[in-house]
């Protein structure tokens, strides 16, 4: 199986939407198992602060926040990428910034000046 970059990232693109599925499906156990393993594949190979492994890292993060219900479990980690995606100059308007401060309500919404 090739281990570069560009096919490490497409393995765990599908990987990250396979756990997205699973999240609208309310299936949290799966949805969060798909999408670390997503971020466990992007994070090594594109470092930390790569785009990609901070979407799939903020994703993680919503699984574990909304299979604990919102206590504690997750909602620092996603709103660290949310706040890792502005760095990025990502746009409020854009689907992941969003997605993310969506899922922390007001509490991840407001923006640091």
């Amino acid at each position: 199986m090739p281990t570069d970059d560009a096919s490490i990232a497409m393995r765990a693109h599908a990987m990250n939407d396979m756990g997205m599925l699973y999240l609208q499906e309310g299936k949290l156990p799966e949805a969060e198992r798909w999408t670390c393993n997503a971020r466990d594949l992007l994070v090594p190979a594109l470092g930390e602060d790569n785009v990609l492994a901070i979407h799939a890292s903020g994703n993680a993060a919503m699984a574990r926040m909304y299979r604990s219900r919102g206590e504690g479990g997750g909602a620092n980690d996603l709103k660290r990428a949310l706040e890792a995606l502005r760095q990025h100059g990502l746009p409020e308007s854009h689907p992941w910034v969003v997605k993310f401060a969506s899922a922390l309500g007001s509490r991840g919404a407001s923006r640091k000046a």
